[in-house]
């Protein structure tokens, strides 16, 4: 797959975390994932973002379980009690939508990328939707305006300053939590049909093979060049 661009996202069950299935030929299959090759003469370009920015605090992932992606201590106290206290919040209020309000970040190549925090755990340990490891610098991140955000970035041309003929979106269920929970349903949906995205909304998402969380992947398509007649 090397230098092939790889775009998509993860099936999900609308939060209950128990099983997943992905259809293909008419049936759904579990334990599977479906590969799309695709070779066009379409102008295409790729695109991912979120929006958040990162703040000062910090937290080091002082004791994990990685392979089942538990934190269980951060800055060396219990995960869901520092957490709650960084961002003010008492830990049996935690939910799925306080969690998609405060993210954490971690810095890879200079960019900050979201690893989403799926609950509460026993023995006040968070669960996580992505990859975590002991030693890892996470960075409390800060909301930006959402559907500006989305606005800006689907507000693509192409060389010749055509707008996309269609977007393919996959788009973070945690993102539309929150645009649920901040009623801007119908205003995402607006913004959604005039850049003309069509396609999902995901659990986890792959953007040049670095998987992400509480992001926006996708791949603008343009009408061809016109070739020249000889």
């Amino acid at each position: 797959m090397d230098g092939l661009p790889v775009f998509g996202g993860s099936a999900g069950d609308a939060l209950q975390f128990r099983s997943t299935a992905v259809l293909h030929n008419g049936r759904f299959h579990g334990d599977a994932a479906v590969l799309i090759l695709i070779e066009t003469d379409l102008e295409f370009v790729g695109l991912g973002f979120d929006h958040f920015l990162p703040t000062e605090h910090r937290m080091v992932v002082t004791d994990a379980i990685p392979e089942e992606r538990l934190v269980l201590e951060l800055n060396g106290a219990p995960a869901a009690a520092e957490y709650s206290r960084l961002i003010g919040c008492p830990v049996d209020l935690l939910s799925p939508e306080v969690f998609a309000e405060h993210p954490v970040l971690v810095r890879n190549d200079g960019l900050y990328h979201v690893r989403a925090i799926k609950g509460v755990a026993g023995d006040g340990a968070l669960a996580f939707l992505s990859a975590i490891d002991d030693g890892l610098l996470l960075t409390l991140g800060r909301g930006q305006e959402i559907l500006r955000t989305l606005d800006a970035e689907l507000d693509l041309v192409d060389a010749r300053q055509r707008e996309p003929d269609f977007i393919l979106g996959f788009d973070c269920f945690l993102r539309k939590l929150e645009i649920g929970q901040k009623r801007l349903t119908d205003a995402a949906s607006d913004i959604l049909r005039a850049r003309r995205v069509l396609g999902f909304n995901t659990y986890g998402e792959q953007h040049c093979g670095v998987h992400v969380n509480q992001t926006f992947v996708g791949v603008a398509f343009f009408d061809p060049i016109p070739q020249a007649l000889t």
